[in-house]
């Protein structure tokens, strides 16, 4: 099997974001098997979704998941062009 690990987490902002919750990726999940050969198997896997911004760094930490290398849009001092106008970011 073959598994896609997603990073998104939901949180405040998941109202004016569809692809924030757990039921996003439910149907997108059920578009995956409606749409290839029986023996595909994919599964999407979400496993920060429901928690919050503080978990993940602290679940980071004790997994010691290289923290430096990541990168926020939250960042200004890196923004990209392409997330200098998401409003998630702005």
């Amino acid at each position: 099997m073959a598994r896609i690990y997603l990073y998104r987490r939901g949180g405040r902002r998941q109202l004016g974001y569809p692809d924030c919750r757990p039921e996003y990726y439910k149907v997108f999940q059920e578009l995956i098997r409606v749409g290839t050969r029986p023996e595909t198997e994919i599964e999407m896997v979400t496993p920060v979704i429901a928690m919050k911004k503080n978990e993940i760094i602290q679940k980071g930490i004790e997994l010691g998941a290289p923290l430096h290398l990541t990168w926020s849009c939250y960042q200004s001092e890196r923004k990209l062009a392409a997330y200098a106008t998401a409003a998630c970011c702005g």
